[in-house]
């Protein structure tokens, strides 16, 4: 038999205690996770409506812990955090593979929310990309497909797989580690439109021109590290990416403009 330790609070609330502050009070031995904090303090609320009107479904996110849904909001904010793209001038977004915390703490300050809400018009690409990637190169179109079924970061399912919230069909997964370094190459596309991003080449041609080349580095790097998660420390990994999609944005930028 279960038993669960339930606190009943006796009178009316005249008082100004929010929720959170109620929460947070209890979390002493069985510690609340931050993000479910910040779910009480609406702290979600402009993301979550920035996602609706973008045509992602809000209730497949989990925005509290222990809610059994496809998507955790501390995944969509690490994929919103690797396409910061002024804040990635100088140095590779790897620190936002190694804690999915450190994006949530850039998404809560105030200072840093507003780099957030400048990927609001392209956000469903921004969080979705990672699949059109896994589902592009599972068709063994654009890359050899015996190759990449044996790369320690793919594994090959018994059918056809589509995560829910997106239209793309797989047969492999891959981890994160190997999706994350090169989704996030991407955000050398975006231009800002006033306080806005938007791509000023679309995303999913630039991957198809150049998913061979962004392959080749994934299975050099592949080879040259002991465990699939060491790739989403690699920056090596991570900084190789970037002039590929680079070359190709200006590739196609000069035919535009021919």
């Amino acid at each position: 038999m279960g038993f669960v330790r339930v606190h009943f609070i006796a009178g009316t609330r005249s008082f100004s205690t929010t929720d959170e502050e109620i929460v947070e009070a209890l979390n002493t031995s069985s510690q609340v996770q931050q993000f479910t904090l910040d779910e009480y303090a609406s702290e979600f609320e402009e993301l979550k409506d920035a996602l609706g009107k973008a045509g992602f479904d809000i209730e497949l996110i989990a925005f509290r812990e222990n809610e059994d849904r496809e998507w955790k909001i501390l995944e969509v904010i690490q994929r919103m955090a690797c396409f910061l793209k002024e804040r990635w001038q100088l140095t590779q977004p790897a620190s936002m593979y190694k804690s999915k915390g450190k994006g949530l703490e850039l998404y809560i300050n105030e200072h840093s929310r507003g780099e957030f809400r400048r990927l609001y018009d392209v956000v469903y690409d921004v969080v979705t990309f990672s699949e059109f990637i896994q589902a592009t190169l599972s068709k063994g179109d654009l890359v050899p497909l015996r190759s990449f079924g044996r790369l320690r970061a793919v594994s090959a399912q018994k059918k056809p797989w589509k995560r829910p919230g997106t239209p793309y069909v797989t047969s492999h997964r891959m981890d994160m580690a190997a999706l994350l370094p090169m989704a996030a190459a991407f955000r050398e596309l975006l231009i800002l439109k006033g306080d806005r991003y938007t791509w000023r080449v679309d995303p999913k041609t630039v991957f198809l021109n150049c998913a061979d080349k962004l392959y080749n580095v994934l299975n050099t790097r592949s080879a040259k590290i002991r465990t699939t998660s060491q790739l989403g420390s690699d920056m090596e990994y991570w900084g190789a990416c970037v002039p590929i999609v680079m070359r190709e944005k200006d590739r196609l930028l000069d035919t535009q403009e021919a």
